[in-house]
């Protein structure tokens, strides 16, 4: 199974791809082990092809699975793996913004 690498600066937008075949497949998008949120969306005139994140953040690092399937052929699945990228930027209270999502990511799987 092949797998596209996906590299976004913190607090970005990215874009995941799959191109699509006629007749219009069927596709769904899953994300490994955590489930999807309100900054995702699939534009609708992307017939499901283009999952969007906005405001990235370090949570949203993994892998996501996209499935398509068509009325002709086999179904299709191919994986995404998104690495968030984020500079450290000194606050007034010394606190790097990376290390205040590292608590956020912590919160987040517990």
């Amino acid at each position: 199974m092949a797998t596209t690498l996906y590299n976004v600066d913190y607090g970005k937008k990215v874009c995941m791809h799959v191109a699509g075949r006629s007749p219009t497949p069927r596709v769904i998008w899953t994300r490994l082990a955590r489930p999807l949120n309100d900054r995702f969306s699939m534009p609708a005139d992307q017939f499901g092809q283009e999952l969007v994140i906005s405001d990235v953040r370090l949570v949203d690092s993994g892998h996501y699975q996209c499935s398509a399937s068509n009325s002709v052929g086999s179904p299709v699945t191919h994986v995404m793996s998104l690495s968030v990228e984020c500079q450290s930027q000194f606050t007034s209270y010394f606190q790097s913004r990376c290390m205040l999502s590292a608590v956020e990511y912590v919160r987040g799987r517990t």
